[in-house]
């Protein structure tokens, strides 16, 4: 038997950074056959192997704001995953996927965070994940959509880019 590991936010942070007092892992039981049995059409089982640090994660913590995590409630971040099985026509078994999820090791993810999900495989491989959660994650992603969406370079220009801005 396969045991899920989860990041439970035991309270929440309303100042400062965390601490370990704000956290507990807590393993349940995940019996993979059976998830794969009842899967729902358009729904696919990850692994979870790569979870980012991003500074969404601590506007997450907070009581108020921008989907606010209660303690108690498994907490969310960037994840990079690799699909262990599907039923949704965009992902097959072995994609890796770029989602905001529960930091969960092991979950189903519905037809609608599927489609909220970025499809990694073909840009990075198994020894480039952590690409998947920084370049390719949100504070790249970030960055790009900033670049090419808003300050729209043209050709002979020169820009500048700090990599010590923050997110």
């Amino acid at each position: 038997m396969t045991s899920v590991k989860s990041i439970i936010l035991t309270k929440n942070l309303e100042e400062g950074l965390p601490t370990l007092a704000h956290f507990e892992i807590k393993e349940t039981p995940f019996f993979f056959e059976k998830v794969v049995e009842e899967l729902q059409e358009g729904s696919v089982v990850v692994k979870v192997d790569v979870i980012s640090p991003d500074p969404l994660v601590l506007a997450l913590m907070k009581s108020a704001g921008f989907m606010p995590t209660k303690p108690g409630d498994v907490l969310k971040g960037f994840t990079v995953s690799r699909v262990l099985a599907s039923k949704n026509k965009a992902l097959k078994e072995g994609d890796i996927i770029g989602a905001l999820l529960p930091l969960s090791t092991f979950q189903t993810i519905g037809p609608q965070q599927v489609q909220q999900s970025w499809k990694l495989t073909g840009y990075v491989n198994e020894d480039q994940l952590s690409y998947g959660a920084g370049v390719l994650g949100l504070t790249g992603g970030t960055a790009y959509a900033g670049l090419v969406g808003v300050l729209q370079p043209k050709a002979g220009e020169t820009i500048f880019i700090s990599s010590a801005a923050g997110a």
